[in-house]
């Protein structure tokens, strides 16, 4: 799936979000997903290599030395109780667990931001992602420091 169909593909599912393209600590303007759509700018689109969080989504963002190790904790934690996930190499030196929750788009965006971080506080991953605000790498996309690419490792990916 290219940039543009995966951008589109999960504004389709979770409703609009705002993009950013980043390299080092330069970043350009965040853009609606839908509105760079309606004005017909692609190639902005086809660049951005960030994303915020979406509103049904919970990010497990794990950056420490033992990242490896933390993440299958996590992961056999999520398996044993029927969780999915999708699990990625952050493209950086992390590993983020992408957890979506339909029923969360049904609350307002304070009561998101407490579910979120109740889930961050249990499992010890960075706290900064409980707010749907801040931006996160785009999925196969590169990072904006090491420009690795940001992979699947584990889990399903499934943004249609």
């Amino acid at each position: 799936m290219n940039r543009i169909a995966l951008l589109q593909a999960m504004a389709n599912r979770f409703g609009d979000f705002k993009i950013a393209f980043a390299e080092g600590d330069r970043w350009s303007k965040h853009e609606s997903v839908l509105g760079l759509c309606e004005k017909g700018e692609w190639y902005k689109l086809s660049r951005a290599n960030n994303r915020q969080i979406h509103a049904a989504e919970v990010v497990l963002d794990i950056d420490d030395a033992n990242a490896e190790q933390k993440a299958k904790v996590i992961m056999d934690w999520l398996d044993a109780r029927g969780f999915e996930y999708s699990a990625w190499r952050s493209g950086g030196k992390g590993i983020h667990i992408h957890l979506i929750f339909p029923q969360m788009l049904l609350y307002g965006e304070a009561y998101r931001k407490k579910v979120r971080a109740f889930l961050i506080e249990q499992f010890g991953t960075d706290a900064i992602k409980s707010s749907e605000k801040v931006m996160i790498a785009l999925e196969y996309s590169p990072h904006r420091h090491s420009g690795r690419l940001k992979l699947p490792i584990a889990g399903k990916v499934d943004y249609e």
